[in-house]
């Protein structure tokens, strides 16, 4: 089983601008979620964590990792969230939205990581660890794109293309079954 947990809430989500890389900590709340989250994970068995090195997703971990501490913790760079470019730090436009994460629209490499770049090092990800740890159940830490293109290489792309209908909201948990 894959349990996959996108970090709490940083003030960069509450300021409603482009995160990307940016490494904002949990906000006062963002903790609270993350220990709610740790509740509900806290019976399951987990044998290893994937984490981003990001600090958000770190604190969220750290909070989940307290109930399992036979766990191995790997932290990964391909769970980094999708750069935004000239964009990180900016107000989110739900116009630009719409495009970013439209597999069929190619970008311009200023405004960030393309979606196709992105989504090969998720799948490369999880191509490896499904390899090498069948059958362990495993948590992955990570950001709200990382989670949209974890539901697609799990469940397949959109009809439309465009992934923001995989929507993951902060220290919301998804389960995956591993793939055979």
């Amino acid at each position: 089983m894959i349990y996959f947990v996108r970090h709490g809430e940083t003030e960069g989500n509450l300021k409603k601008i482009y995160i990307g890389k940016l490494d904002f900590p949990l906000n006062e709340n963002g903790f609270e979620q993350a220990r709610k989250t740790a509740e509900k994970l806290k019976d399951k068995q987990i044998d290893m964590i994937f984490c981003s090195p990001a600090q958000r997703a770190k604190q969220t971990m750290g909070e989940i990792a307290k109930f399992h501490h036979n766990a191995e913790i790997v932290f990964d760079d391909r769970l980094l969230e999708r750069g935004d470019g000239e964009l990180d730090g900016q107000p989110l436009s739900d116009e630009y939205e719409e495009l970013r994460w439209d597999w069929n629209v190619d970008l311009n490499p200023k405004l960030g990581e393309p979606i196709k770049e992105a989504y090969k090092r998720v799948s490369n990800f999880y191509d490896e660890i499904l390899a090498k740890y069948k059958n362990k159940n495993i948590l992955i830490v990570s950001h709200c794109g990382i989670g949209k293109l974890s539901f697609c290489y799990f469940y397949g792309f959109p009809k439309n293309g465009n992934f923001n209908e995989y929507l993951v909201s902060n220290s919301e948990i998804a389960v995956f079954d591993q793939k055979n």
